[in-house]
Order: structure tokens, then C-alpha cells, then sequence
């Protein structure tokens, strides 16, 4: 099925040579990536990276979904992946689940999409992994945006 989608890659900064686990970031990408495309009817999946200098981070809820920002502090650099889409969205009731295997929005035998839920679990796990954390923002009729913040190896 061919859809109406524009794939914008953002890397305005530059990234230089980063040393991370490839075969991991690679899988995070690619099912952030999938679920954008699958969720996007028309529109577009903007995929960016940045390198930071310092820990601009978001809080950890407990369950490896972070919310809300928090203050600046000093520490390691990291590397930062954000997708976004201009999909169907995720109710905000929902955001604290995204990341748990085999949750889906919509459950039901009639769902309109497939899948069996663990894309967003190996995201969140394969981040934790990677001692990194991943956060979520949606609304419903407007779209998505997955960001994944990995410090680098010294």
C-alpha cells in the first residue's frame, strides 16, 4: 500500500562519530520508524538526531516513560533520536502503557492495525540497555513524537 507520506531526516547538528551500540540504536530507529509509517496516513515521519552536550532530560515515571521536563545538569553527552509523525495519535490516558509488552490502543479482533504490541517494549528495553530513557508525547487526531536519549561511551 503506497501512502502520501514525506520522510524528512533532521540533523542540523553535527553528530560526528559517536560510540554506541549500533545493533541496538539500529532496532530502536527502525521501530520507532515502523510504528511512525504504520500510524501515519498522510503527512509526514520526521526522524532527527543531535548530539547534547549535557543530561537536558526528562524524569523517569518508573516504567522507563518520561513525562515531564527537569532542570539541566551536568553530565555525560548524549545522543538524542526523535520521531515524529503526523498520525492518528495515542490517547492521553494511554502514554503510560505505550511501553509495556503487548499493549495495544486498540485490542479489539476488528483493530484496523496489526501488530502484537512489543515494538515500543524493545524500544524502551533495548534504551534502558543503553542506559538511556525514552519519552512519548501525542494527541490523538494530530500525531506522535518518540524521543530517545542515549549517553555515549566514553
Amino acid at each position: 500500500m503506497n501512502k502520501p507520506l514525506e520522510l524528512i531526516w533532521d540533523c542540523s547538528s553535527p553528530l560526528a562519530v559517536v560510540n554506541v551500540d549500533a545493533a541496538k540504536i539500529k532496532q530502536i530507529l527502525q521501530n520507532l520508524i515502523h510504528n511512525a509509517i504504520k500510524f501515519t496516513e498522510k503527512g509526514n515521519v520526521r526522524i532527527s538526531a543531535r548530539a547534547l552536550e549535557s543530561d537536558t532530560g526528562v524524569r523517569d515515571q518508573g516504567s522507563g516513560v518520561s513525562a515531564e521536563p527537569r532542570p539541566p545538569s551536568p553530565g555525560p553527552r548524549f545522543v538524542e533520536f526523535k520521531v515524529a509523525d503526523t498520525g492518528i495519535g495515542i490517547p492521553k490516558d494511554y502514554l503510560p502503557f505505550v511501553f509495556e509488552r503487548f499493549r495495544q490502543v486498540d485490542s479489539s479482533e476488528t483493530r484496523l492495525y496489526g501488530g502484537v504490541g512489543v515494538g515500543l517494549y524493545i524500544v524502551r528495553k533495548f534504551t534502558e540497555m543503553l542506559g538511556g530513557e525514552v519519552s512519548a508525547e501525542s494527541e490523538v487526531g494530530k500525531g506522535s513524537t518518540f524521543t530517545v536519549k542515549i549517553p555515549l561511551k566514553s
